[in-house]
C-alpha cells in the first residue's frame, strides 16, 4: 500500500505513480498489509495525518521486494 501526500498539482492519468514506487518524498510505502492493518492506516494515517511507523516497509530488510533484482 502505497500513500502520497497531495501536491495539489495537476494529475496526469498517464502517470506512472499510480501503479508503482516513485521513492519520492512524501511516499509512504506500508507493507505485508492485512484488512486490519489498511483499516488503521486509512483510520490514523489518511484521516488524521499520523504516519504509522510500525507498518513502514523497511528497504534494508532483505525480504523487501525493492532489494530484489
Amino acid at each position: 500500500m502505497v500513500l502520497r501526500e497531495d501536491s495539489g498539482g495537476k494529475r496526469d492519468p498517464f502517470s506512472r505513480e499510480d501503479f508503482q514506487l516513485m521513492r519520492t518524498a512524501g511516499e509512504t510505502y506500508y507493507w505485508h498489509m492485512t484488512p486490519e492493518k489498511v483499516e488503521r492506516v486509512l483510520e490514523r494515517h489518511v484521516a488524521q495525518g499520523e504516519r504509522q511507523g510500525d507498518l513502514v516497509g523497511d528497504p534494508t530488510r532483505e525480504d523487501d521486494f525493492r532489494n530484489k533484482t
